[in-house]
């Protein structure tokens, strides 16, 4: 990874000079106008800020707002000189590290010291930062030159052990004594001694925090090769097929079946097998389910749509759609590229059969690798929080579909003759409006239009007395709850034909797609 990373742990060039690199966040960065990413900084506050990837609003150990801590105030005299008594058991020729740091380099012996003094006198902190640096001199003694320093005692930097039958020591063997290894020899090569907290003799480690009588070792597992369970614990088959459990020391398990339920699959958990409810289902009150579709019969799914460069514009320039796609549902993808900076953010309606089944669920983002190194993450559901609940962005919302438009009622009478098509050579009427009154013309058998009459009685019943009460009639939108569309009615005071917005459904007669339809009609009257 040489020269490969960059970040707050520096570039791991073998260089620390240019190890406090400014990065290029843009969140939280407005208090440091005249920081330059890629610029050199001693500044703690405006490196570590420089560096910050996100704002997690979902996470309740978050903060919504930027910290701006204040400025680092240094180490003065006093405390320097406090910083440095507390620290001199690192570098003194007579306290307890003395014939290790003979040992050493004076650049290494400088090095330890100086690291030592400047944290504790940054954050004002003799005790904790001055055993932790003394922690770390050791085993480097150990380590490096194979000298075992016991440097801890009552009053300084004391090691307490929270087991029982635990007790501390300088130097003891990384490998525990456990109830299927009571010697500690079956760890394979774990490196040199180093300090902590150890089973006295006799007892051997829980596997969890504390130490045992060897006589309390628990139960054998024949399937993992001598591996023993402490009473009360139970071991499953990697495949999920039998439960057993630990119910006396020394005792044989006491096993029975198991099976996962409908939509479960054998997985592991904590690194025990168990059965998972794994997307595309989810967890709900014990049941592993479809992903539920949140919208009724009479709903439409809306969702959240965007397509950005980061999430801040998303939620800035972003709005809600209504979907049509066959089974609907909510998509968000980001891209990343190969330095893990986000170069897009998308939110749209999508169909369920376009996601891929490790991306439909809450709380998840499957991702896969992309072109050059980039990453493609993609989530598919129905809102990143639920529809009744609180977030600060809700992606996804059920809305009333819109009801079906009817098509505004027509008038034949204004309609211009026509033949239509087929063979046929019959004989029809038509209302000529221009002429106000009806005429003969060959209907060709099918189709054509509705001003289209048997007789010429039949034609003049029907449109002689015109449109007098249609187009008196006052200008109607209807009622209609669907999209408007812009419609022409006859107003007989002032004589033209004027322009309204139709909803859709009902109305009177006075209505007609153009203003030449309307004048044919009524303006002649």
């Amino acid at each position: 990874m040489r020269e490969k990373v960059c970040g707050i742990c520096g570039n791991f060039d073998g260089s620390a000079e240019n190890d406090w690199v400014i990065g290029n966040s843009k969140h939280c960065m407005a208090k440091y106008p005249n920081a330059v990413p890629g610029e050199i900084t001693a500044d703690t506050n405006v490196m570590g800020t420089s560096w910050t990837a996100k704002m997690d609003t979902q996470e309740a150990g978050c903060v919504n707002n930027c910290p701006y801590p204040p400025p680092p105030v240094g180490c003065d005299i006093e405390n320097g000189i406090k910083a440095e008594e507390h620290c001199d058991i690192l570098q003194s020729t007579t306290k307890a590290f003395k014939t290790c740091l003979t040992k050493m380099t004076d650049t290494q012996k400088a090095d330890i010291f100086d690291n030592c003094v400047f944290d504790a006198c940054s954050v004002d902190n003799y005790v904790d930062i001055v055993c932790r640096h003394a922690a770390s001199l050791a085993k480097i003694c150990v380590d490096q030159y194979n000298i075992k320093v016991s440097w801890r005692s009552g009053d300084f930097c004391p090691m307490e052990c929270e087991g029982d039958f635990m007790e501390y020591q300088a130097c003891g063997d990384p490998c525990y004594p456990t109830c299927s290894d009571r010697a500690g020899e079956k760890c394979g090569d774990l490196g040199p001694c180093t300090e902590g907290c150890y089973c006295k003799k006799g007892y051997v480690f829980d596997g969890k925090t504390d130490c045992i009588p060897e006589s309390s070792c628990g139960c054998e597992v024949p399937a993992l090769g001598g591996i023993f369970i402490n009473v009360g614990d139970s071991y499953k088959a990697e495949d999920c097929s039998e439960s057993c459990t630990c119910e006396e020391a020394g005792a044989d398990l006491v096993c029975e079946d198991m099976t996962c339920s409908e939509n479960f699959v054998c997985g592991a958990k904590s690194g025990e097998p168990a059965c998972m409810c794994e997307p595309p289902f989810i967890l709900e009150n014990g049941a592993c389910i479809e992903l539920p579709y949140p919208c009724t019969e009479t709903e439409t799914l809306k969702c959240f749509t965007c397509d950005t460069f980061t999430d801040d514009d998303c939620v800035e320039h972003g709005y809600m759609k209504s979907c049509d796609a066959e089974e609907p549902i909510c998509s968000y993808q980001v891209i990343k590229n190969s330095m893990a900076v986000v170069t897009n953010v998308t939110r749209a309606c999508a169909s369920k059969d376009s996601c891929l089944p490790d991306s439909i669920g809450l709380g998840i983002l499957y991702c896969e690798e992309g072109l050059d190194g980039a990453q493609v993450c993609k989530r598919c559901n129905y809102g990143d929080t639920d529809k009744d609940g609180e977030g600060d962005l809700p992606t996804a919302d059920c809305a009333v579909a819109p009801k079906p438009t009817t098509p505004a009622p027509e008038d034949p009478c204004v309609k211009a003759a026509d033949a239509g098509e087929g063979k046929g050579n019959l004989k029809r009427y038509y209302y000529a409006a221009d002429e106000e009154t009806c005429l003969k013309f060959t209907y060709k058998g099918s189709k054509g239009n509705s001003n289209n009459f048997e007789s010429k009685e039949a034609c003049m019943a029907a449109c002689d007395t015109p449109a007098p009460d249609t187009c008196n009639l006052p200008a109607d939108k209807g009622d209609g709850t669907g999209k408007t569309s812009k419609r022409f009615y006859w107003n007989p005071k002032k004589q033209v034909c004027k322009n309204f917005k139709y909803s859709g459904s009902g109305g009177n007669l006075n209505n007609f797609l153009s203003k030449k339809e309307c004048m044919t009609a009524c303006g002649g009257k």
